[in-house]
């Protein structure tokens, strides 16, 4: 072969394998642009999704001030404080008394003040009389002063066909 030859091949050999180098790293840094553009895109889109929430938690924020604040402080006015239960079993008797009924009244414990500062007083209730009496008592307790429920009861005729009993247990709430 002559040298020119050679010399052409060789030049020709060298720049082919440069471009091939070439060619091979465009293809894999086209790769490694590829994947990192996906991974912006998918960063992208779950800034966009937390900027949303953060929007989302700043609204509600602003409507808590706005609506239930005012709610709680209503709420707070009609939950007693604590100290102002220990007459309650009066307020029963009177409420007795006025529906004509026997009654007996007794607290079974408490429950601690959750975080919103809200506590209850559970309480054994037990009333006789006539069974009018019994659903007058439940009807003027509606109108209970404090913020109460009565979780269970139970009504039962004693001894004549007027006569009955309620049992019932309850919760008076306290702040």
């Amino acid at each position: 072969m002559d040298p020119f030859r050679k010399k052409l091949l060789l030049e020709l050999g060298v720049g082919g394998g440069v471009i091939a180098v070439l060619a091979v790293m465009l293809i894999i840094l086209g790769t490694y642009v590829g994947n990192v553009s996906e991974r912006i895109a998918s960063t992208r889109t779950d800034l966009l999704e937390r900027s949303a929430t953060v929007g989302s938690l700043a609204a509600l924020q602003e409507s808590w001030k706005n609506k239930a604040e005012g709610y709680l402080n209503v709420l707070r006015n009609v939950v007693p404080e604590k100290d102002t239960l220990i007459n309650v079993s009066r307020d029963f008797q009177s409420l007795a008394s006025q529906t004509r009924t026997e009654y007996s009244f007794g607290f079974l414990g408490e429950t601690g003040e959750s975080e919103g500062g809200i506590g209850a007083l559970t309480f054994r209730l037990t009333l006789r009389g006539d069974l009018a009496n019994l659903y007058e008592f439940i009807e003027r307790f509606a109108g209970f002063p404090f913020l109460s429920t009565i979780d269970n009861f139970n009504i039962a005729r004693k001894g004549t066909e007027t006569a009955s009993e309620l049992l019932a247990q309850g919760r008076i709430f306290f702040r």
